[in-house]
């Protein structure tokens, strides 16, 4: 995940909501942060993360729709 610290609070409540494992964060410029989620459930815990973060219910937002300063990569499967 790389966010706008705008958004830290709201992808901090989303990722500890989900019981999402953090595996690195960076707080640079820009706040990183990754997480790992069993392939099984990415794609449902990814819509429910994004959901969150821009503060609506998960039938509120469709799965192509982007969030405003979140970015959301795929960097490998383990």
């Amino acid at each position: 995940l790389n966010f706008t610290y705008a958004l830290m609070s709201p992808v901090m409540n989303a990722v500890k909501a989900l019981e999402l494992e953090m595996v690195h964060q960076d707080f640079g410029e820009q706040a990183a942060l990754d997480i790992a989620v069993r392939q099984g459930e990415r794609d449902r815990l990814l819509h429910e993360l994004r959901a969150r973060i821009a503060g609506k219910r998960v039938e509120e937002l469709a799965p192509e729709d982007a969030v405003d300063g979140l970015q959301i990569e795929h960097l490998y499967t383990r």
